[in-house]
């Protein structure tokens, strides 16, 4: 591999994010695509053809037909939870961010499995960080320091007030006592329990979002980010980039699996369907992220 392959781990611990797919965006069925071939020829060497489709489609990337804004990188992705049972699993990362900052990614996968050869490619978007909802989280995370200031704070004043004796004859010592196991006893009982309810669920994905991807500004946008803007010259983006780079990808594929007598019909059915998805509407609109019921894209087809 002539290009420089990066190391990641995942699933290291519960603050670490449990797949590679996890914040990037949401998964565009139609754009995604994955099979397995069987009819490789036993004298080819199935990790030798997954090394040249890698190399041929960083080939064709590199050529710059797709313009100076989309990048690509290469990683070998390693589960820690399975340790030494399987090896790290390659993934082409090819990004690109439109200008009216919606975050294409696209994930390409060539792997052996026993004698058969795997080819995966999924497609995700990622719309731009939706500070509202990020301030609203934080705001509901201070909310027990808040409710501290305008109710155990005022009771704190009341007390020190009565007990203190300005002529030196007062309980000063026990208001101060006092003081401190009202602080201790709401400590213990709110602000504690909040921070880990918090830490838990609130802030989980940022933590595992950042921790990820080194960058604090990129992890809050996976973590708080808006719905894909739907206006036509936003929308008009995200295909062209899907209908450029994918025939580019499949294209590339198609010259490794003619060289070694592989059959490319399925291959040729899905770059002939790209091409015929006219549009993408509601993709944040269902559960698994691409819209309409059980799961089916919501998109027009030319005639």
């Amino acid at each position: 591999m002539s290009a420089s392959v990066q190391q990641k781990a995942f699933s290291r611990d519960f603050f670490d994010r449990q797949d590679p797919t996890e914040g990037i965006g949401e998964l565009i069925i139609p754009f995604s695509f994955s099979s397995i071939y069987d009819e490789v020829d036993k004298d080819s060497k199935l990790s030798e053809i997954c090394v040249e489709l890698y190399e041929k489609v960083l080939e064709k990337l590199r050529s710059g037909d797709l313009g100076k804004d989309i990048q690509f990188e290469i990683f070998d992705y390693k589960d820690a939870k399975q340790s030494g049972k399987e090896s790290a699993r390659r993934y082409l990362t090819i990004t690109r961010e439109t200008n009216r900052k919606t975050k294409i990614t696209i994930l390409a996968r060539f792997l052996p499995y026993g004698n058969k050869l795997y080819v995966g490619v999924d497609s995700f978007v990622l719309g731009n960080t939706n500070w509202l909802k990020f301030i609203g989280t934080i705001a509901l995370t201070l909310l027990p320091f808040i409710c501290y200031i305008f109710t155990i704070m005022p009771t704190i004043i009341e007390n020190m007030v009565a007990n203190f004796n300005p002529f030196g004859g007062g309980s000063q010592n026990g208001s101060i006592g006092q003081t401190f196991m009202l602080i201790l006893q709401y400590t213990c009982c709110c602000i504690f329990p909040w921070i880990i309810f918090a830490v838990g669920f609130l802030w989980l994905n940022t933590i595992r979002n950042f921790r990820h991807e080194g960058n604090l500004l990129l992890g809050l946008r996976q973590s708080f980010n808006q719905i894909l803007n739907s206006r036509s010259f936003n929308i008009d983006d995200v295909l062209m980039t899907l209908k450029s780079v994918l025939p580019l990808i499949l294209g590339s594929v198609i010259e490794v699996f003619e060289k070694h007598g592989l059959p490319v019909k399925s291959l040729d059915e899905f770059a002939a369907t790209i091409q015929t998805i006219n549009n993408i509407q509601n993709v944040y609109g269902s559960g698994n992220a691409v819209a309409g019921a059980g799961g089916q894209a919501n998109v027009s087809r030319s005639k």
